[in-house]
């Protein structure tokens, strides 16, 4: 089907740096995935938009699209979405200098098989938490990841989609 090929060569794009491709790519695909009715695809499609759109330093936009994939992978339970919007999301918060709740977020997934074996996951998101993780004192990262190891992925997703509309998420002008 041509909306996966393009969400998987979006996630290729978004992977290696090329966020202009991507974004252009999924342009494509997210039209495509949004008729097919498939919310899953459609959700972390959303979310590789996010990536692209950080990298490209539209903050506004990233928060909007990895808002948007972490409200539909709750609405639909789509552990799929969950585990591309979660680092997104770490990433942004790690970009606004909350490197502790970053690094707990990203801890609730991370020993996942599907994350914990995954390079792109790597290049998306756990080398920079780890890079910017070294500016906290040590046992301030092992007491956040150890929280987020030990909590309950489906209520930290829920909370966060409520502390993230707190913060402005759901309402933010992507075209400031």
């Amino acid at each position: 089907e041509l909306a996966f090929g393009l969400s998987v060569l979006a996630c290729t794009e978004v992977a290696e740096a090329r966020y202009a491709e991507a974004e252009q790519v999924l342009s494509e695909s997210i039209p495509l995935h949004q008729e097919s009715g498939d919310t899953d695809r459609l959700a972390y499609t959303i979310a590789f938009r996010g990536y692209a759109a950080r990298g490209l330093g539209q903050r506004a936009k990233a928060q909007s699209d990895f808002f948007q994939a972490l409200q539909s992978a709750i609405a639909n339970q789509g552990i799929v979405p969950l585990l591309f919007a979660l680092p997104g999301i770490a990433l942004l918060l790690a970009d606004q200098g909350e490197v502790a709740w970053a690094v707990e977020l990203y801890a609730h997934i991370a020993e996942l098989p599907f994350v914990a074996n995954s390079k792109m996951r790597w290049d998306l998101a756990a080398q920079h938490l780890q890079t910017v993780s070294v500016s906290l004192p040590p046992a301030v990262v092992t007491a956040a990841y150890t929280r987020g190891k030990t909590g309950d992925l489906w209520a930290t997703a829920s909370s966060l989609l409520i502390e993230l509309s707190n913060q402005g998420w759901d309402k933010v002008n992507i075209f400031q």
